[in-house]
């Protein structure tokens, strides 16, 4: 009764044995600055993370051309 229609609401569940989900918690209104910050942190990260597993990937595939792109001494 609380919430308007169309309004922005979040938050997050836990999952019960059963299947069902029960809300942990329900924020209603837009992300603040500080929220909308610590999101674009995490994607940050989180594409940083997996830029460093391609390339990890990438050099465990083609030893060689791993060593022949790193600086010689």
């Amino acid at each position: 009764k609380d919430i308007l229609a169309n309004e922005e609401i979040r938050g997050s569940y836990l999952k019960e044995a059963d299947g069902s989900l029960v809300a942990k918690t329900v924020k209603v209104g837009p992300l603040t600055e500080q929220e909308k910050a610590a999101e674009d942190a995490l994607k940050a990260k989180r594409a940083e993370m997996r830029a460093a597993k391609a390339a990890a990937a990438t050099a465990a595939e083609s030893p060689a051309a791993a060593a022949s792109a790193s600086p010689k001494p």
